[in-house]
């Protein structure tokens, strides 16, 4: 059986209820997490499900498929052979400023890609904040709707991006990215 309703908080379930979720499984039937352009347990819920199962010796095994992380590393140009996982950015425009001058920086310092996600209602805000903080010279990609028919990358210097209009990234997966 799939991934159903019973397993779609598992990011904010309380590690104490996370036993629940596995009494399916402990019951002999067999379960699959499913992601749809993401890996479960990389910037999908599931790792706290995983850690469980595993400590109670639940065999658990990875099937990957495509991964909208990598595949926005692989369409963007920029560098592959290092890069960091931000995760998502904070709601709050002051803090999530502060956190890309961070990334920003970091980029700099250790020669990273930086790749960083938002929720697709929010991507707007964050792009308005990339705009506002980001350098000039830095290099920002955004991809969309990665393995999709609808799918769309960008990647360019900030400047470009201020000169451009921006693409259309409402109710849209996006994966962002930059480097240095």
């Amino acid at each position: 059986m799939l991934l159903s309703k019973r397993f779609t908080a598992i990011l904010h379930t309380p590690d104490q209820d996370i036993d629940f979720l596995l009494e399916p499984i402990r019951k002999g039937e067999r379960w699959g997490v499913i992601s749809d352009g993401g890996l479960p347990c990389v910037a999908d819920p599931g790792a706290k499900l995983v850690s469980r199962a595993r400590q109670s010796g639940i065999v658990v095994q990875a099937f990957s498929g495509p991964s909208s992380l990598l595949l926005g590393l692989m369409l963007s140009g920029l560098p592959g052979q290092r890069f960091y996982f931000a995760g998502y950015l904070d709601k709050e425009p002051k803090k999530r400023e502060a956190e890309i001058k961070e990334l920003q920086r970091n980029a700099k310092v250790h020669q990273a890609t930086q790749i960083f996600i938002e929720a697709p209602y929010r991507n707007a805000h964050l792009l308005e904040s990339l705009l506002k903080v980001l350098d000039d010279e830095t290099r920002l990609c955004i991809a969309w709707d990665l393995t999709l028919p609808t799918q769309g990358v960008v990647s360019q210097k900030v400047a470009q991006w201020k000169k451009s209009p921006p693409p259309n990234l409402e109710k849209k997966a996006a994966v962002f990215l930059l480097a240095v």
